[in-house]
């Protein structure tokens, strides 16, 4: 069983089975030293296509509820009357004409 060779300066290294032959590989190698297969260094997902899936649920949901509550801000339908004073007579502004310009 080959074993990974210490850095110079003797620290231990951590190490993991190959997935093909199963010789201890340290966790930085990029090919086993014992078959040459080649290794992954990433186990997970991409750190920044996981943030981006988040991001877009985050903008949906926000959306989704933005539109179900109308958007935030009142509709003129849906904007309270101005109350009115029953009995009291009606009032309106006199009518103003703009002078006819006869040439």
């Amino acid at each position: 069983m080959a074993t990974p060779s210490l850095p110079p300066d003797g620290t231990p290294v951590a190490v993991r089975p190959c997935p093909v032959c199963g010789n201890p590989v340290a966790y930085d190698a990029v090919l086993c030293p014992a078959c040459g297969t080649a290794l992954n260094r990433r186990s997970g997902p991409d750190v920044a296509i996981v943030a981006a899936v988040v991001l877009a649920v985050a903008v949906a949901v926000l959306l989704a509820v933005l539109v179900a509550r109308g958007g935030g801000s009142p509709s003129p339908a849906s904007a309270p009357a101005t109350p009115t004073v029953v009995g009291a007579p009606a009032t309106t502004a006199p009518a103003t004409t703009a002078p006819s310009q006869t040439p």
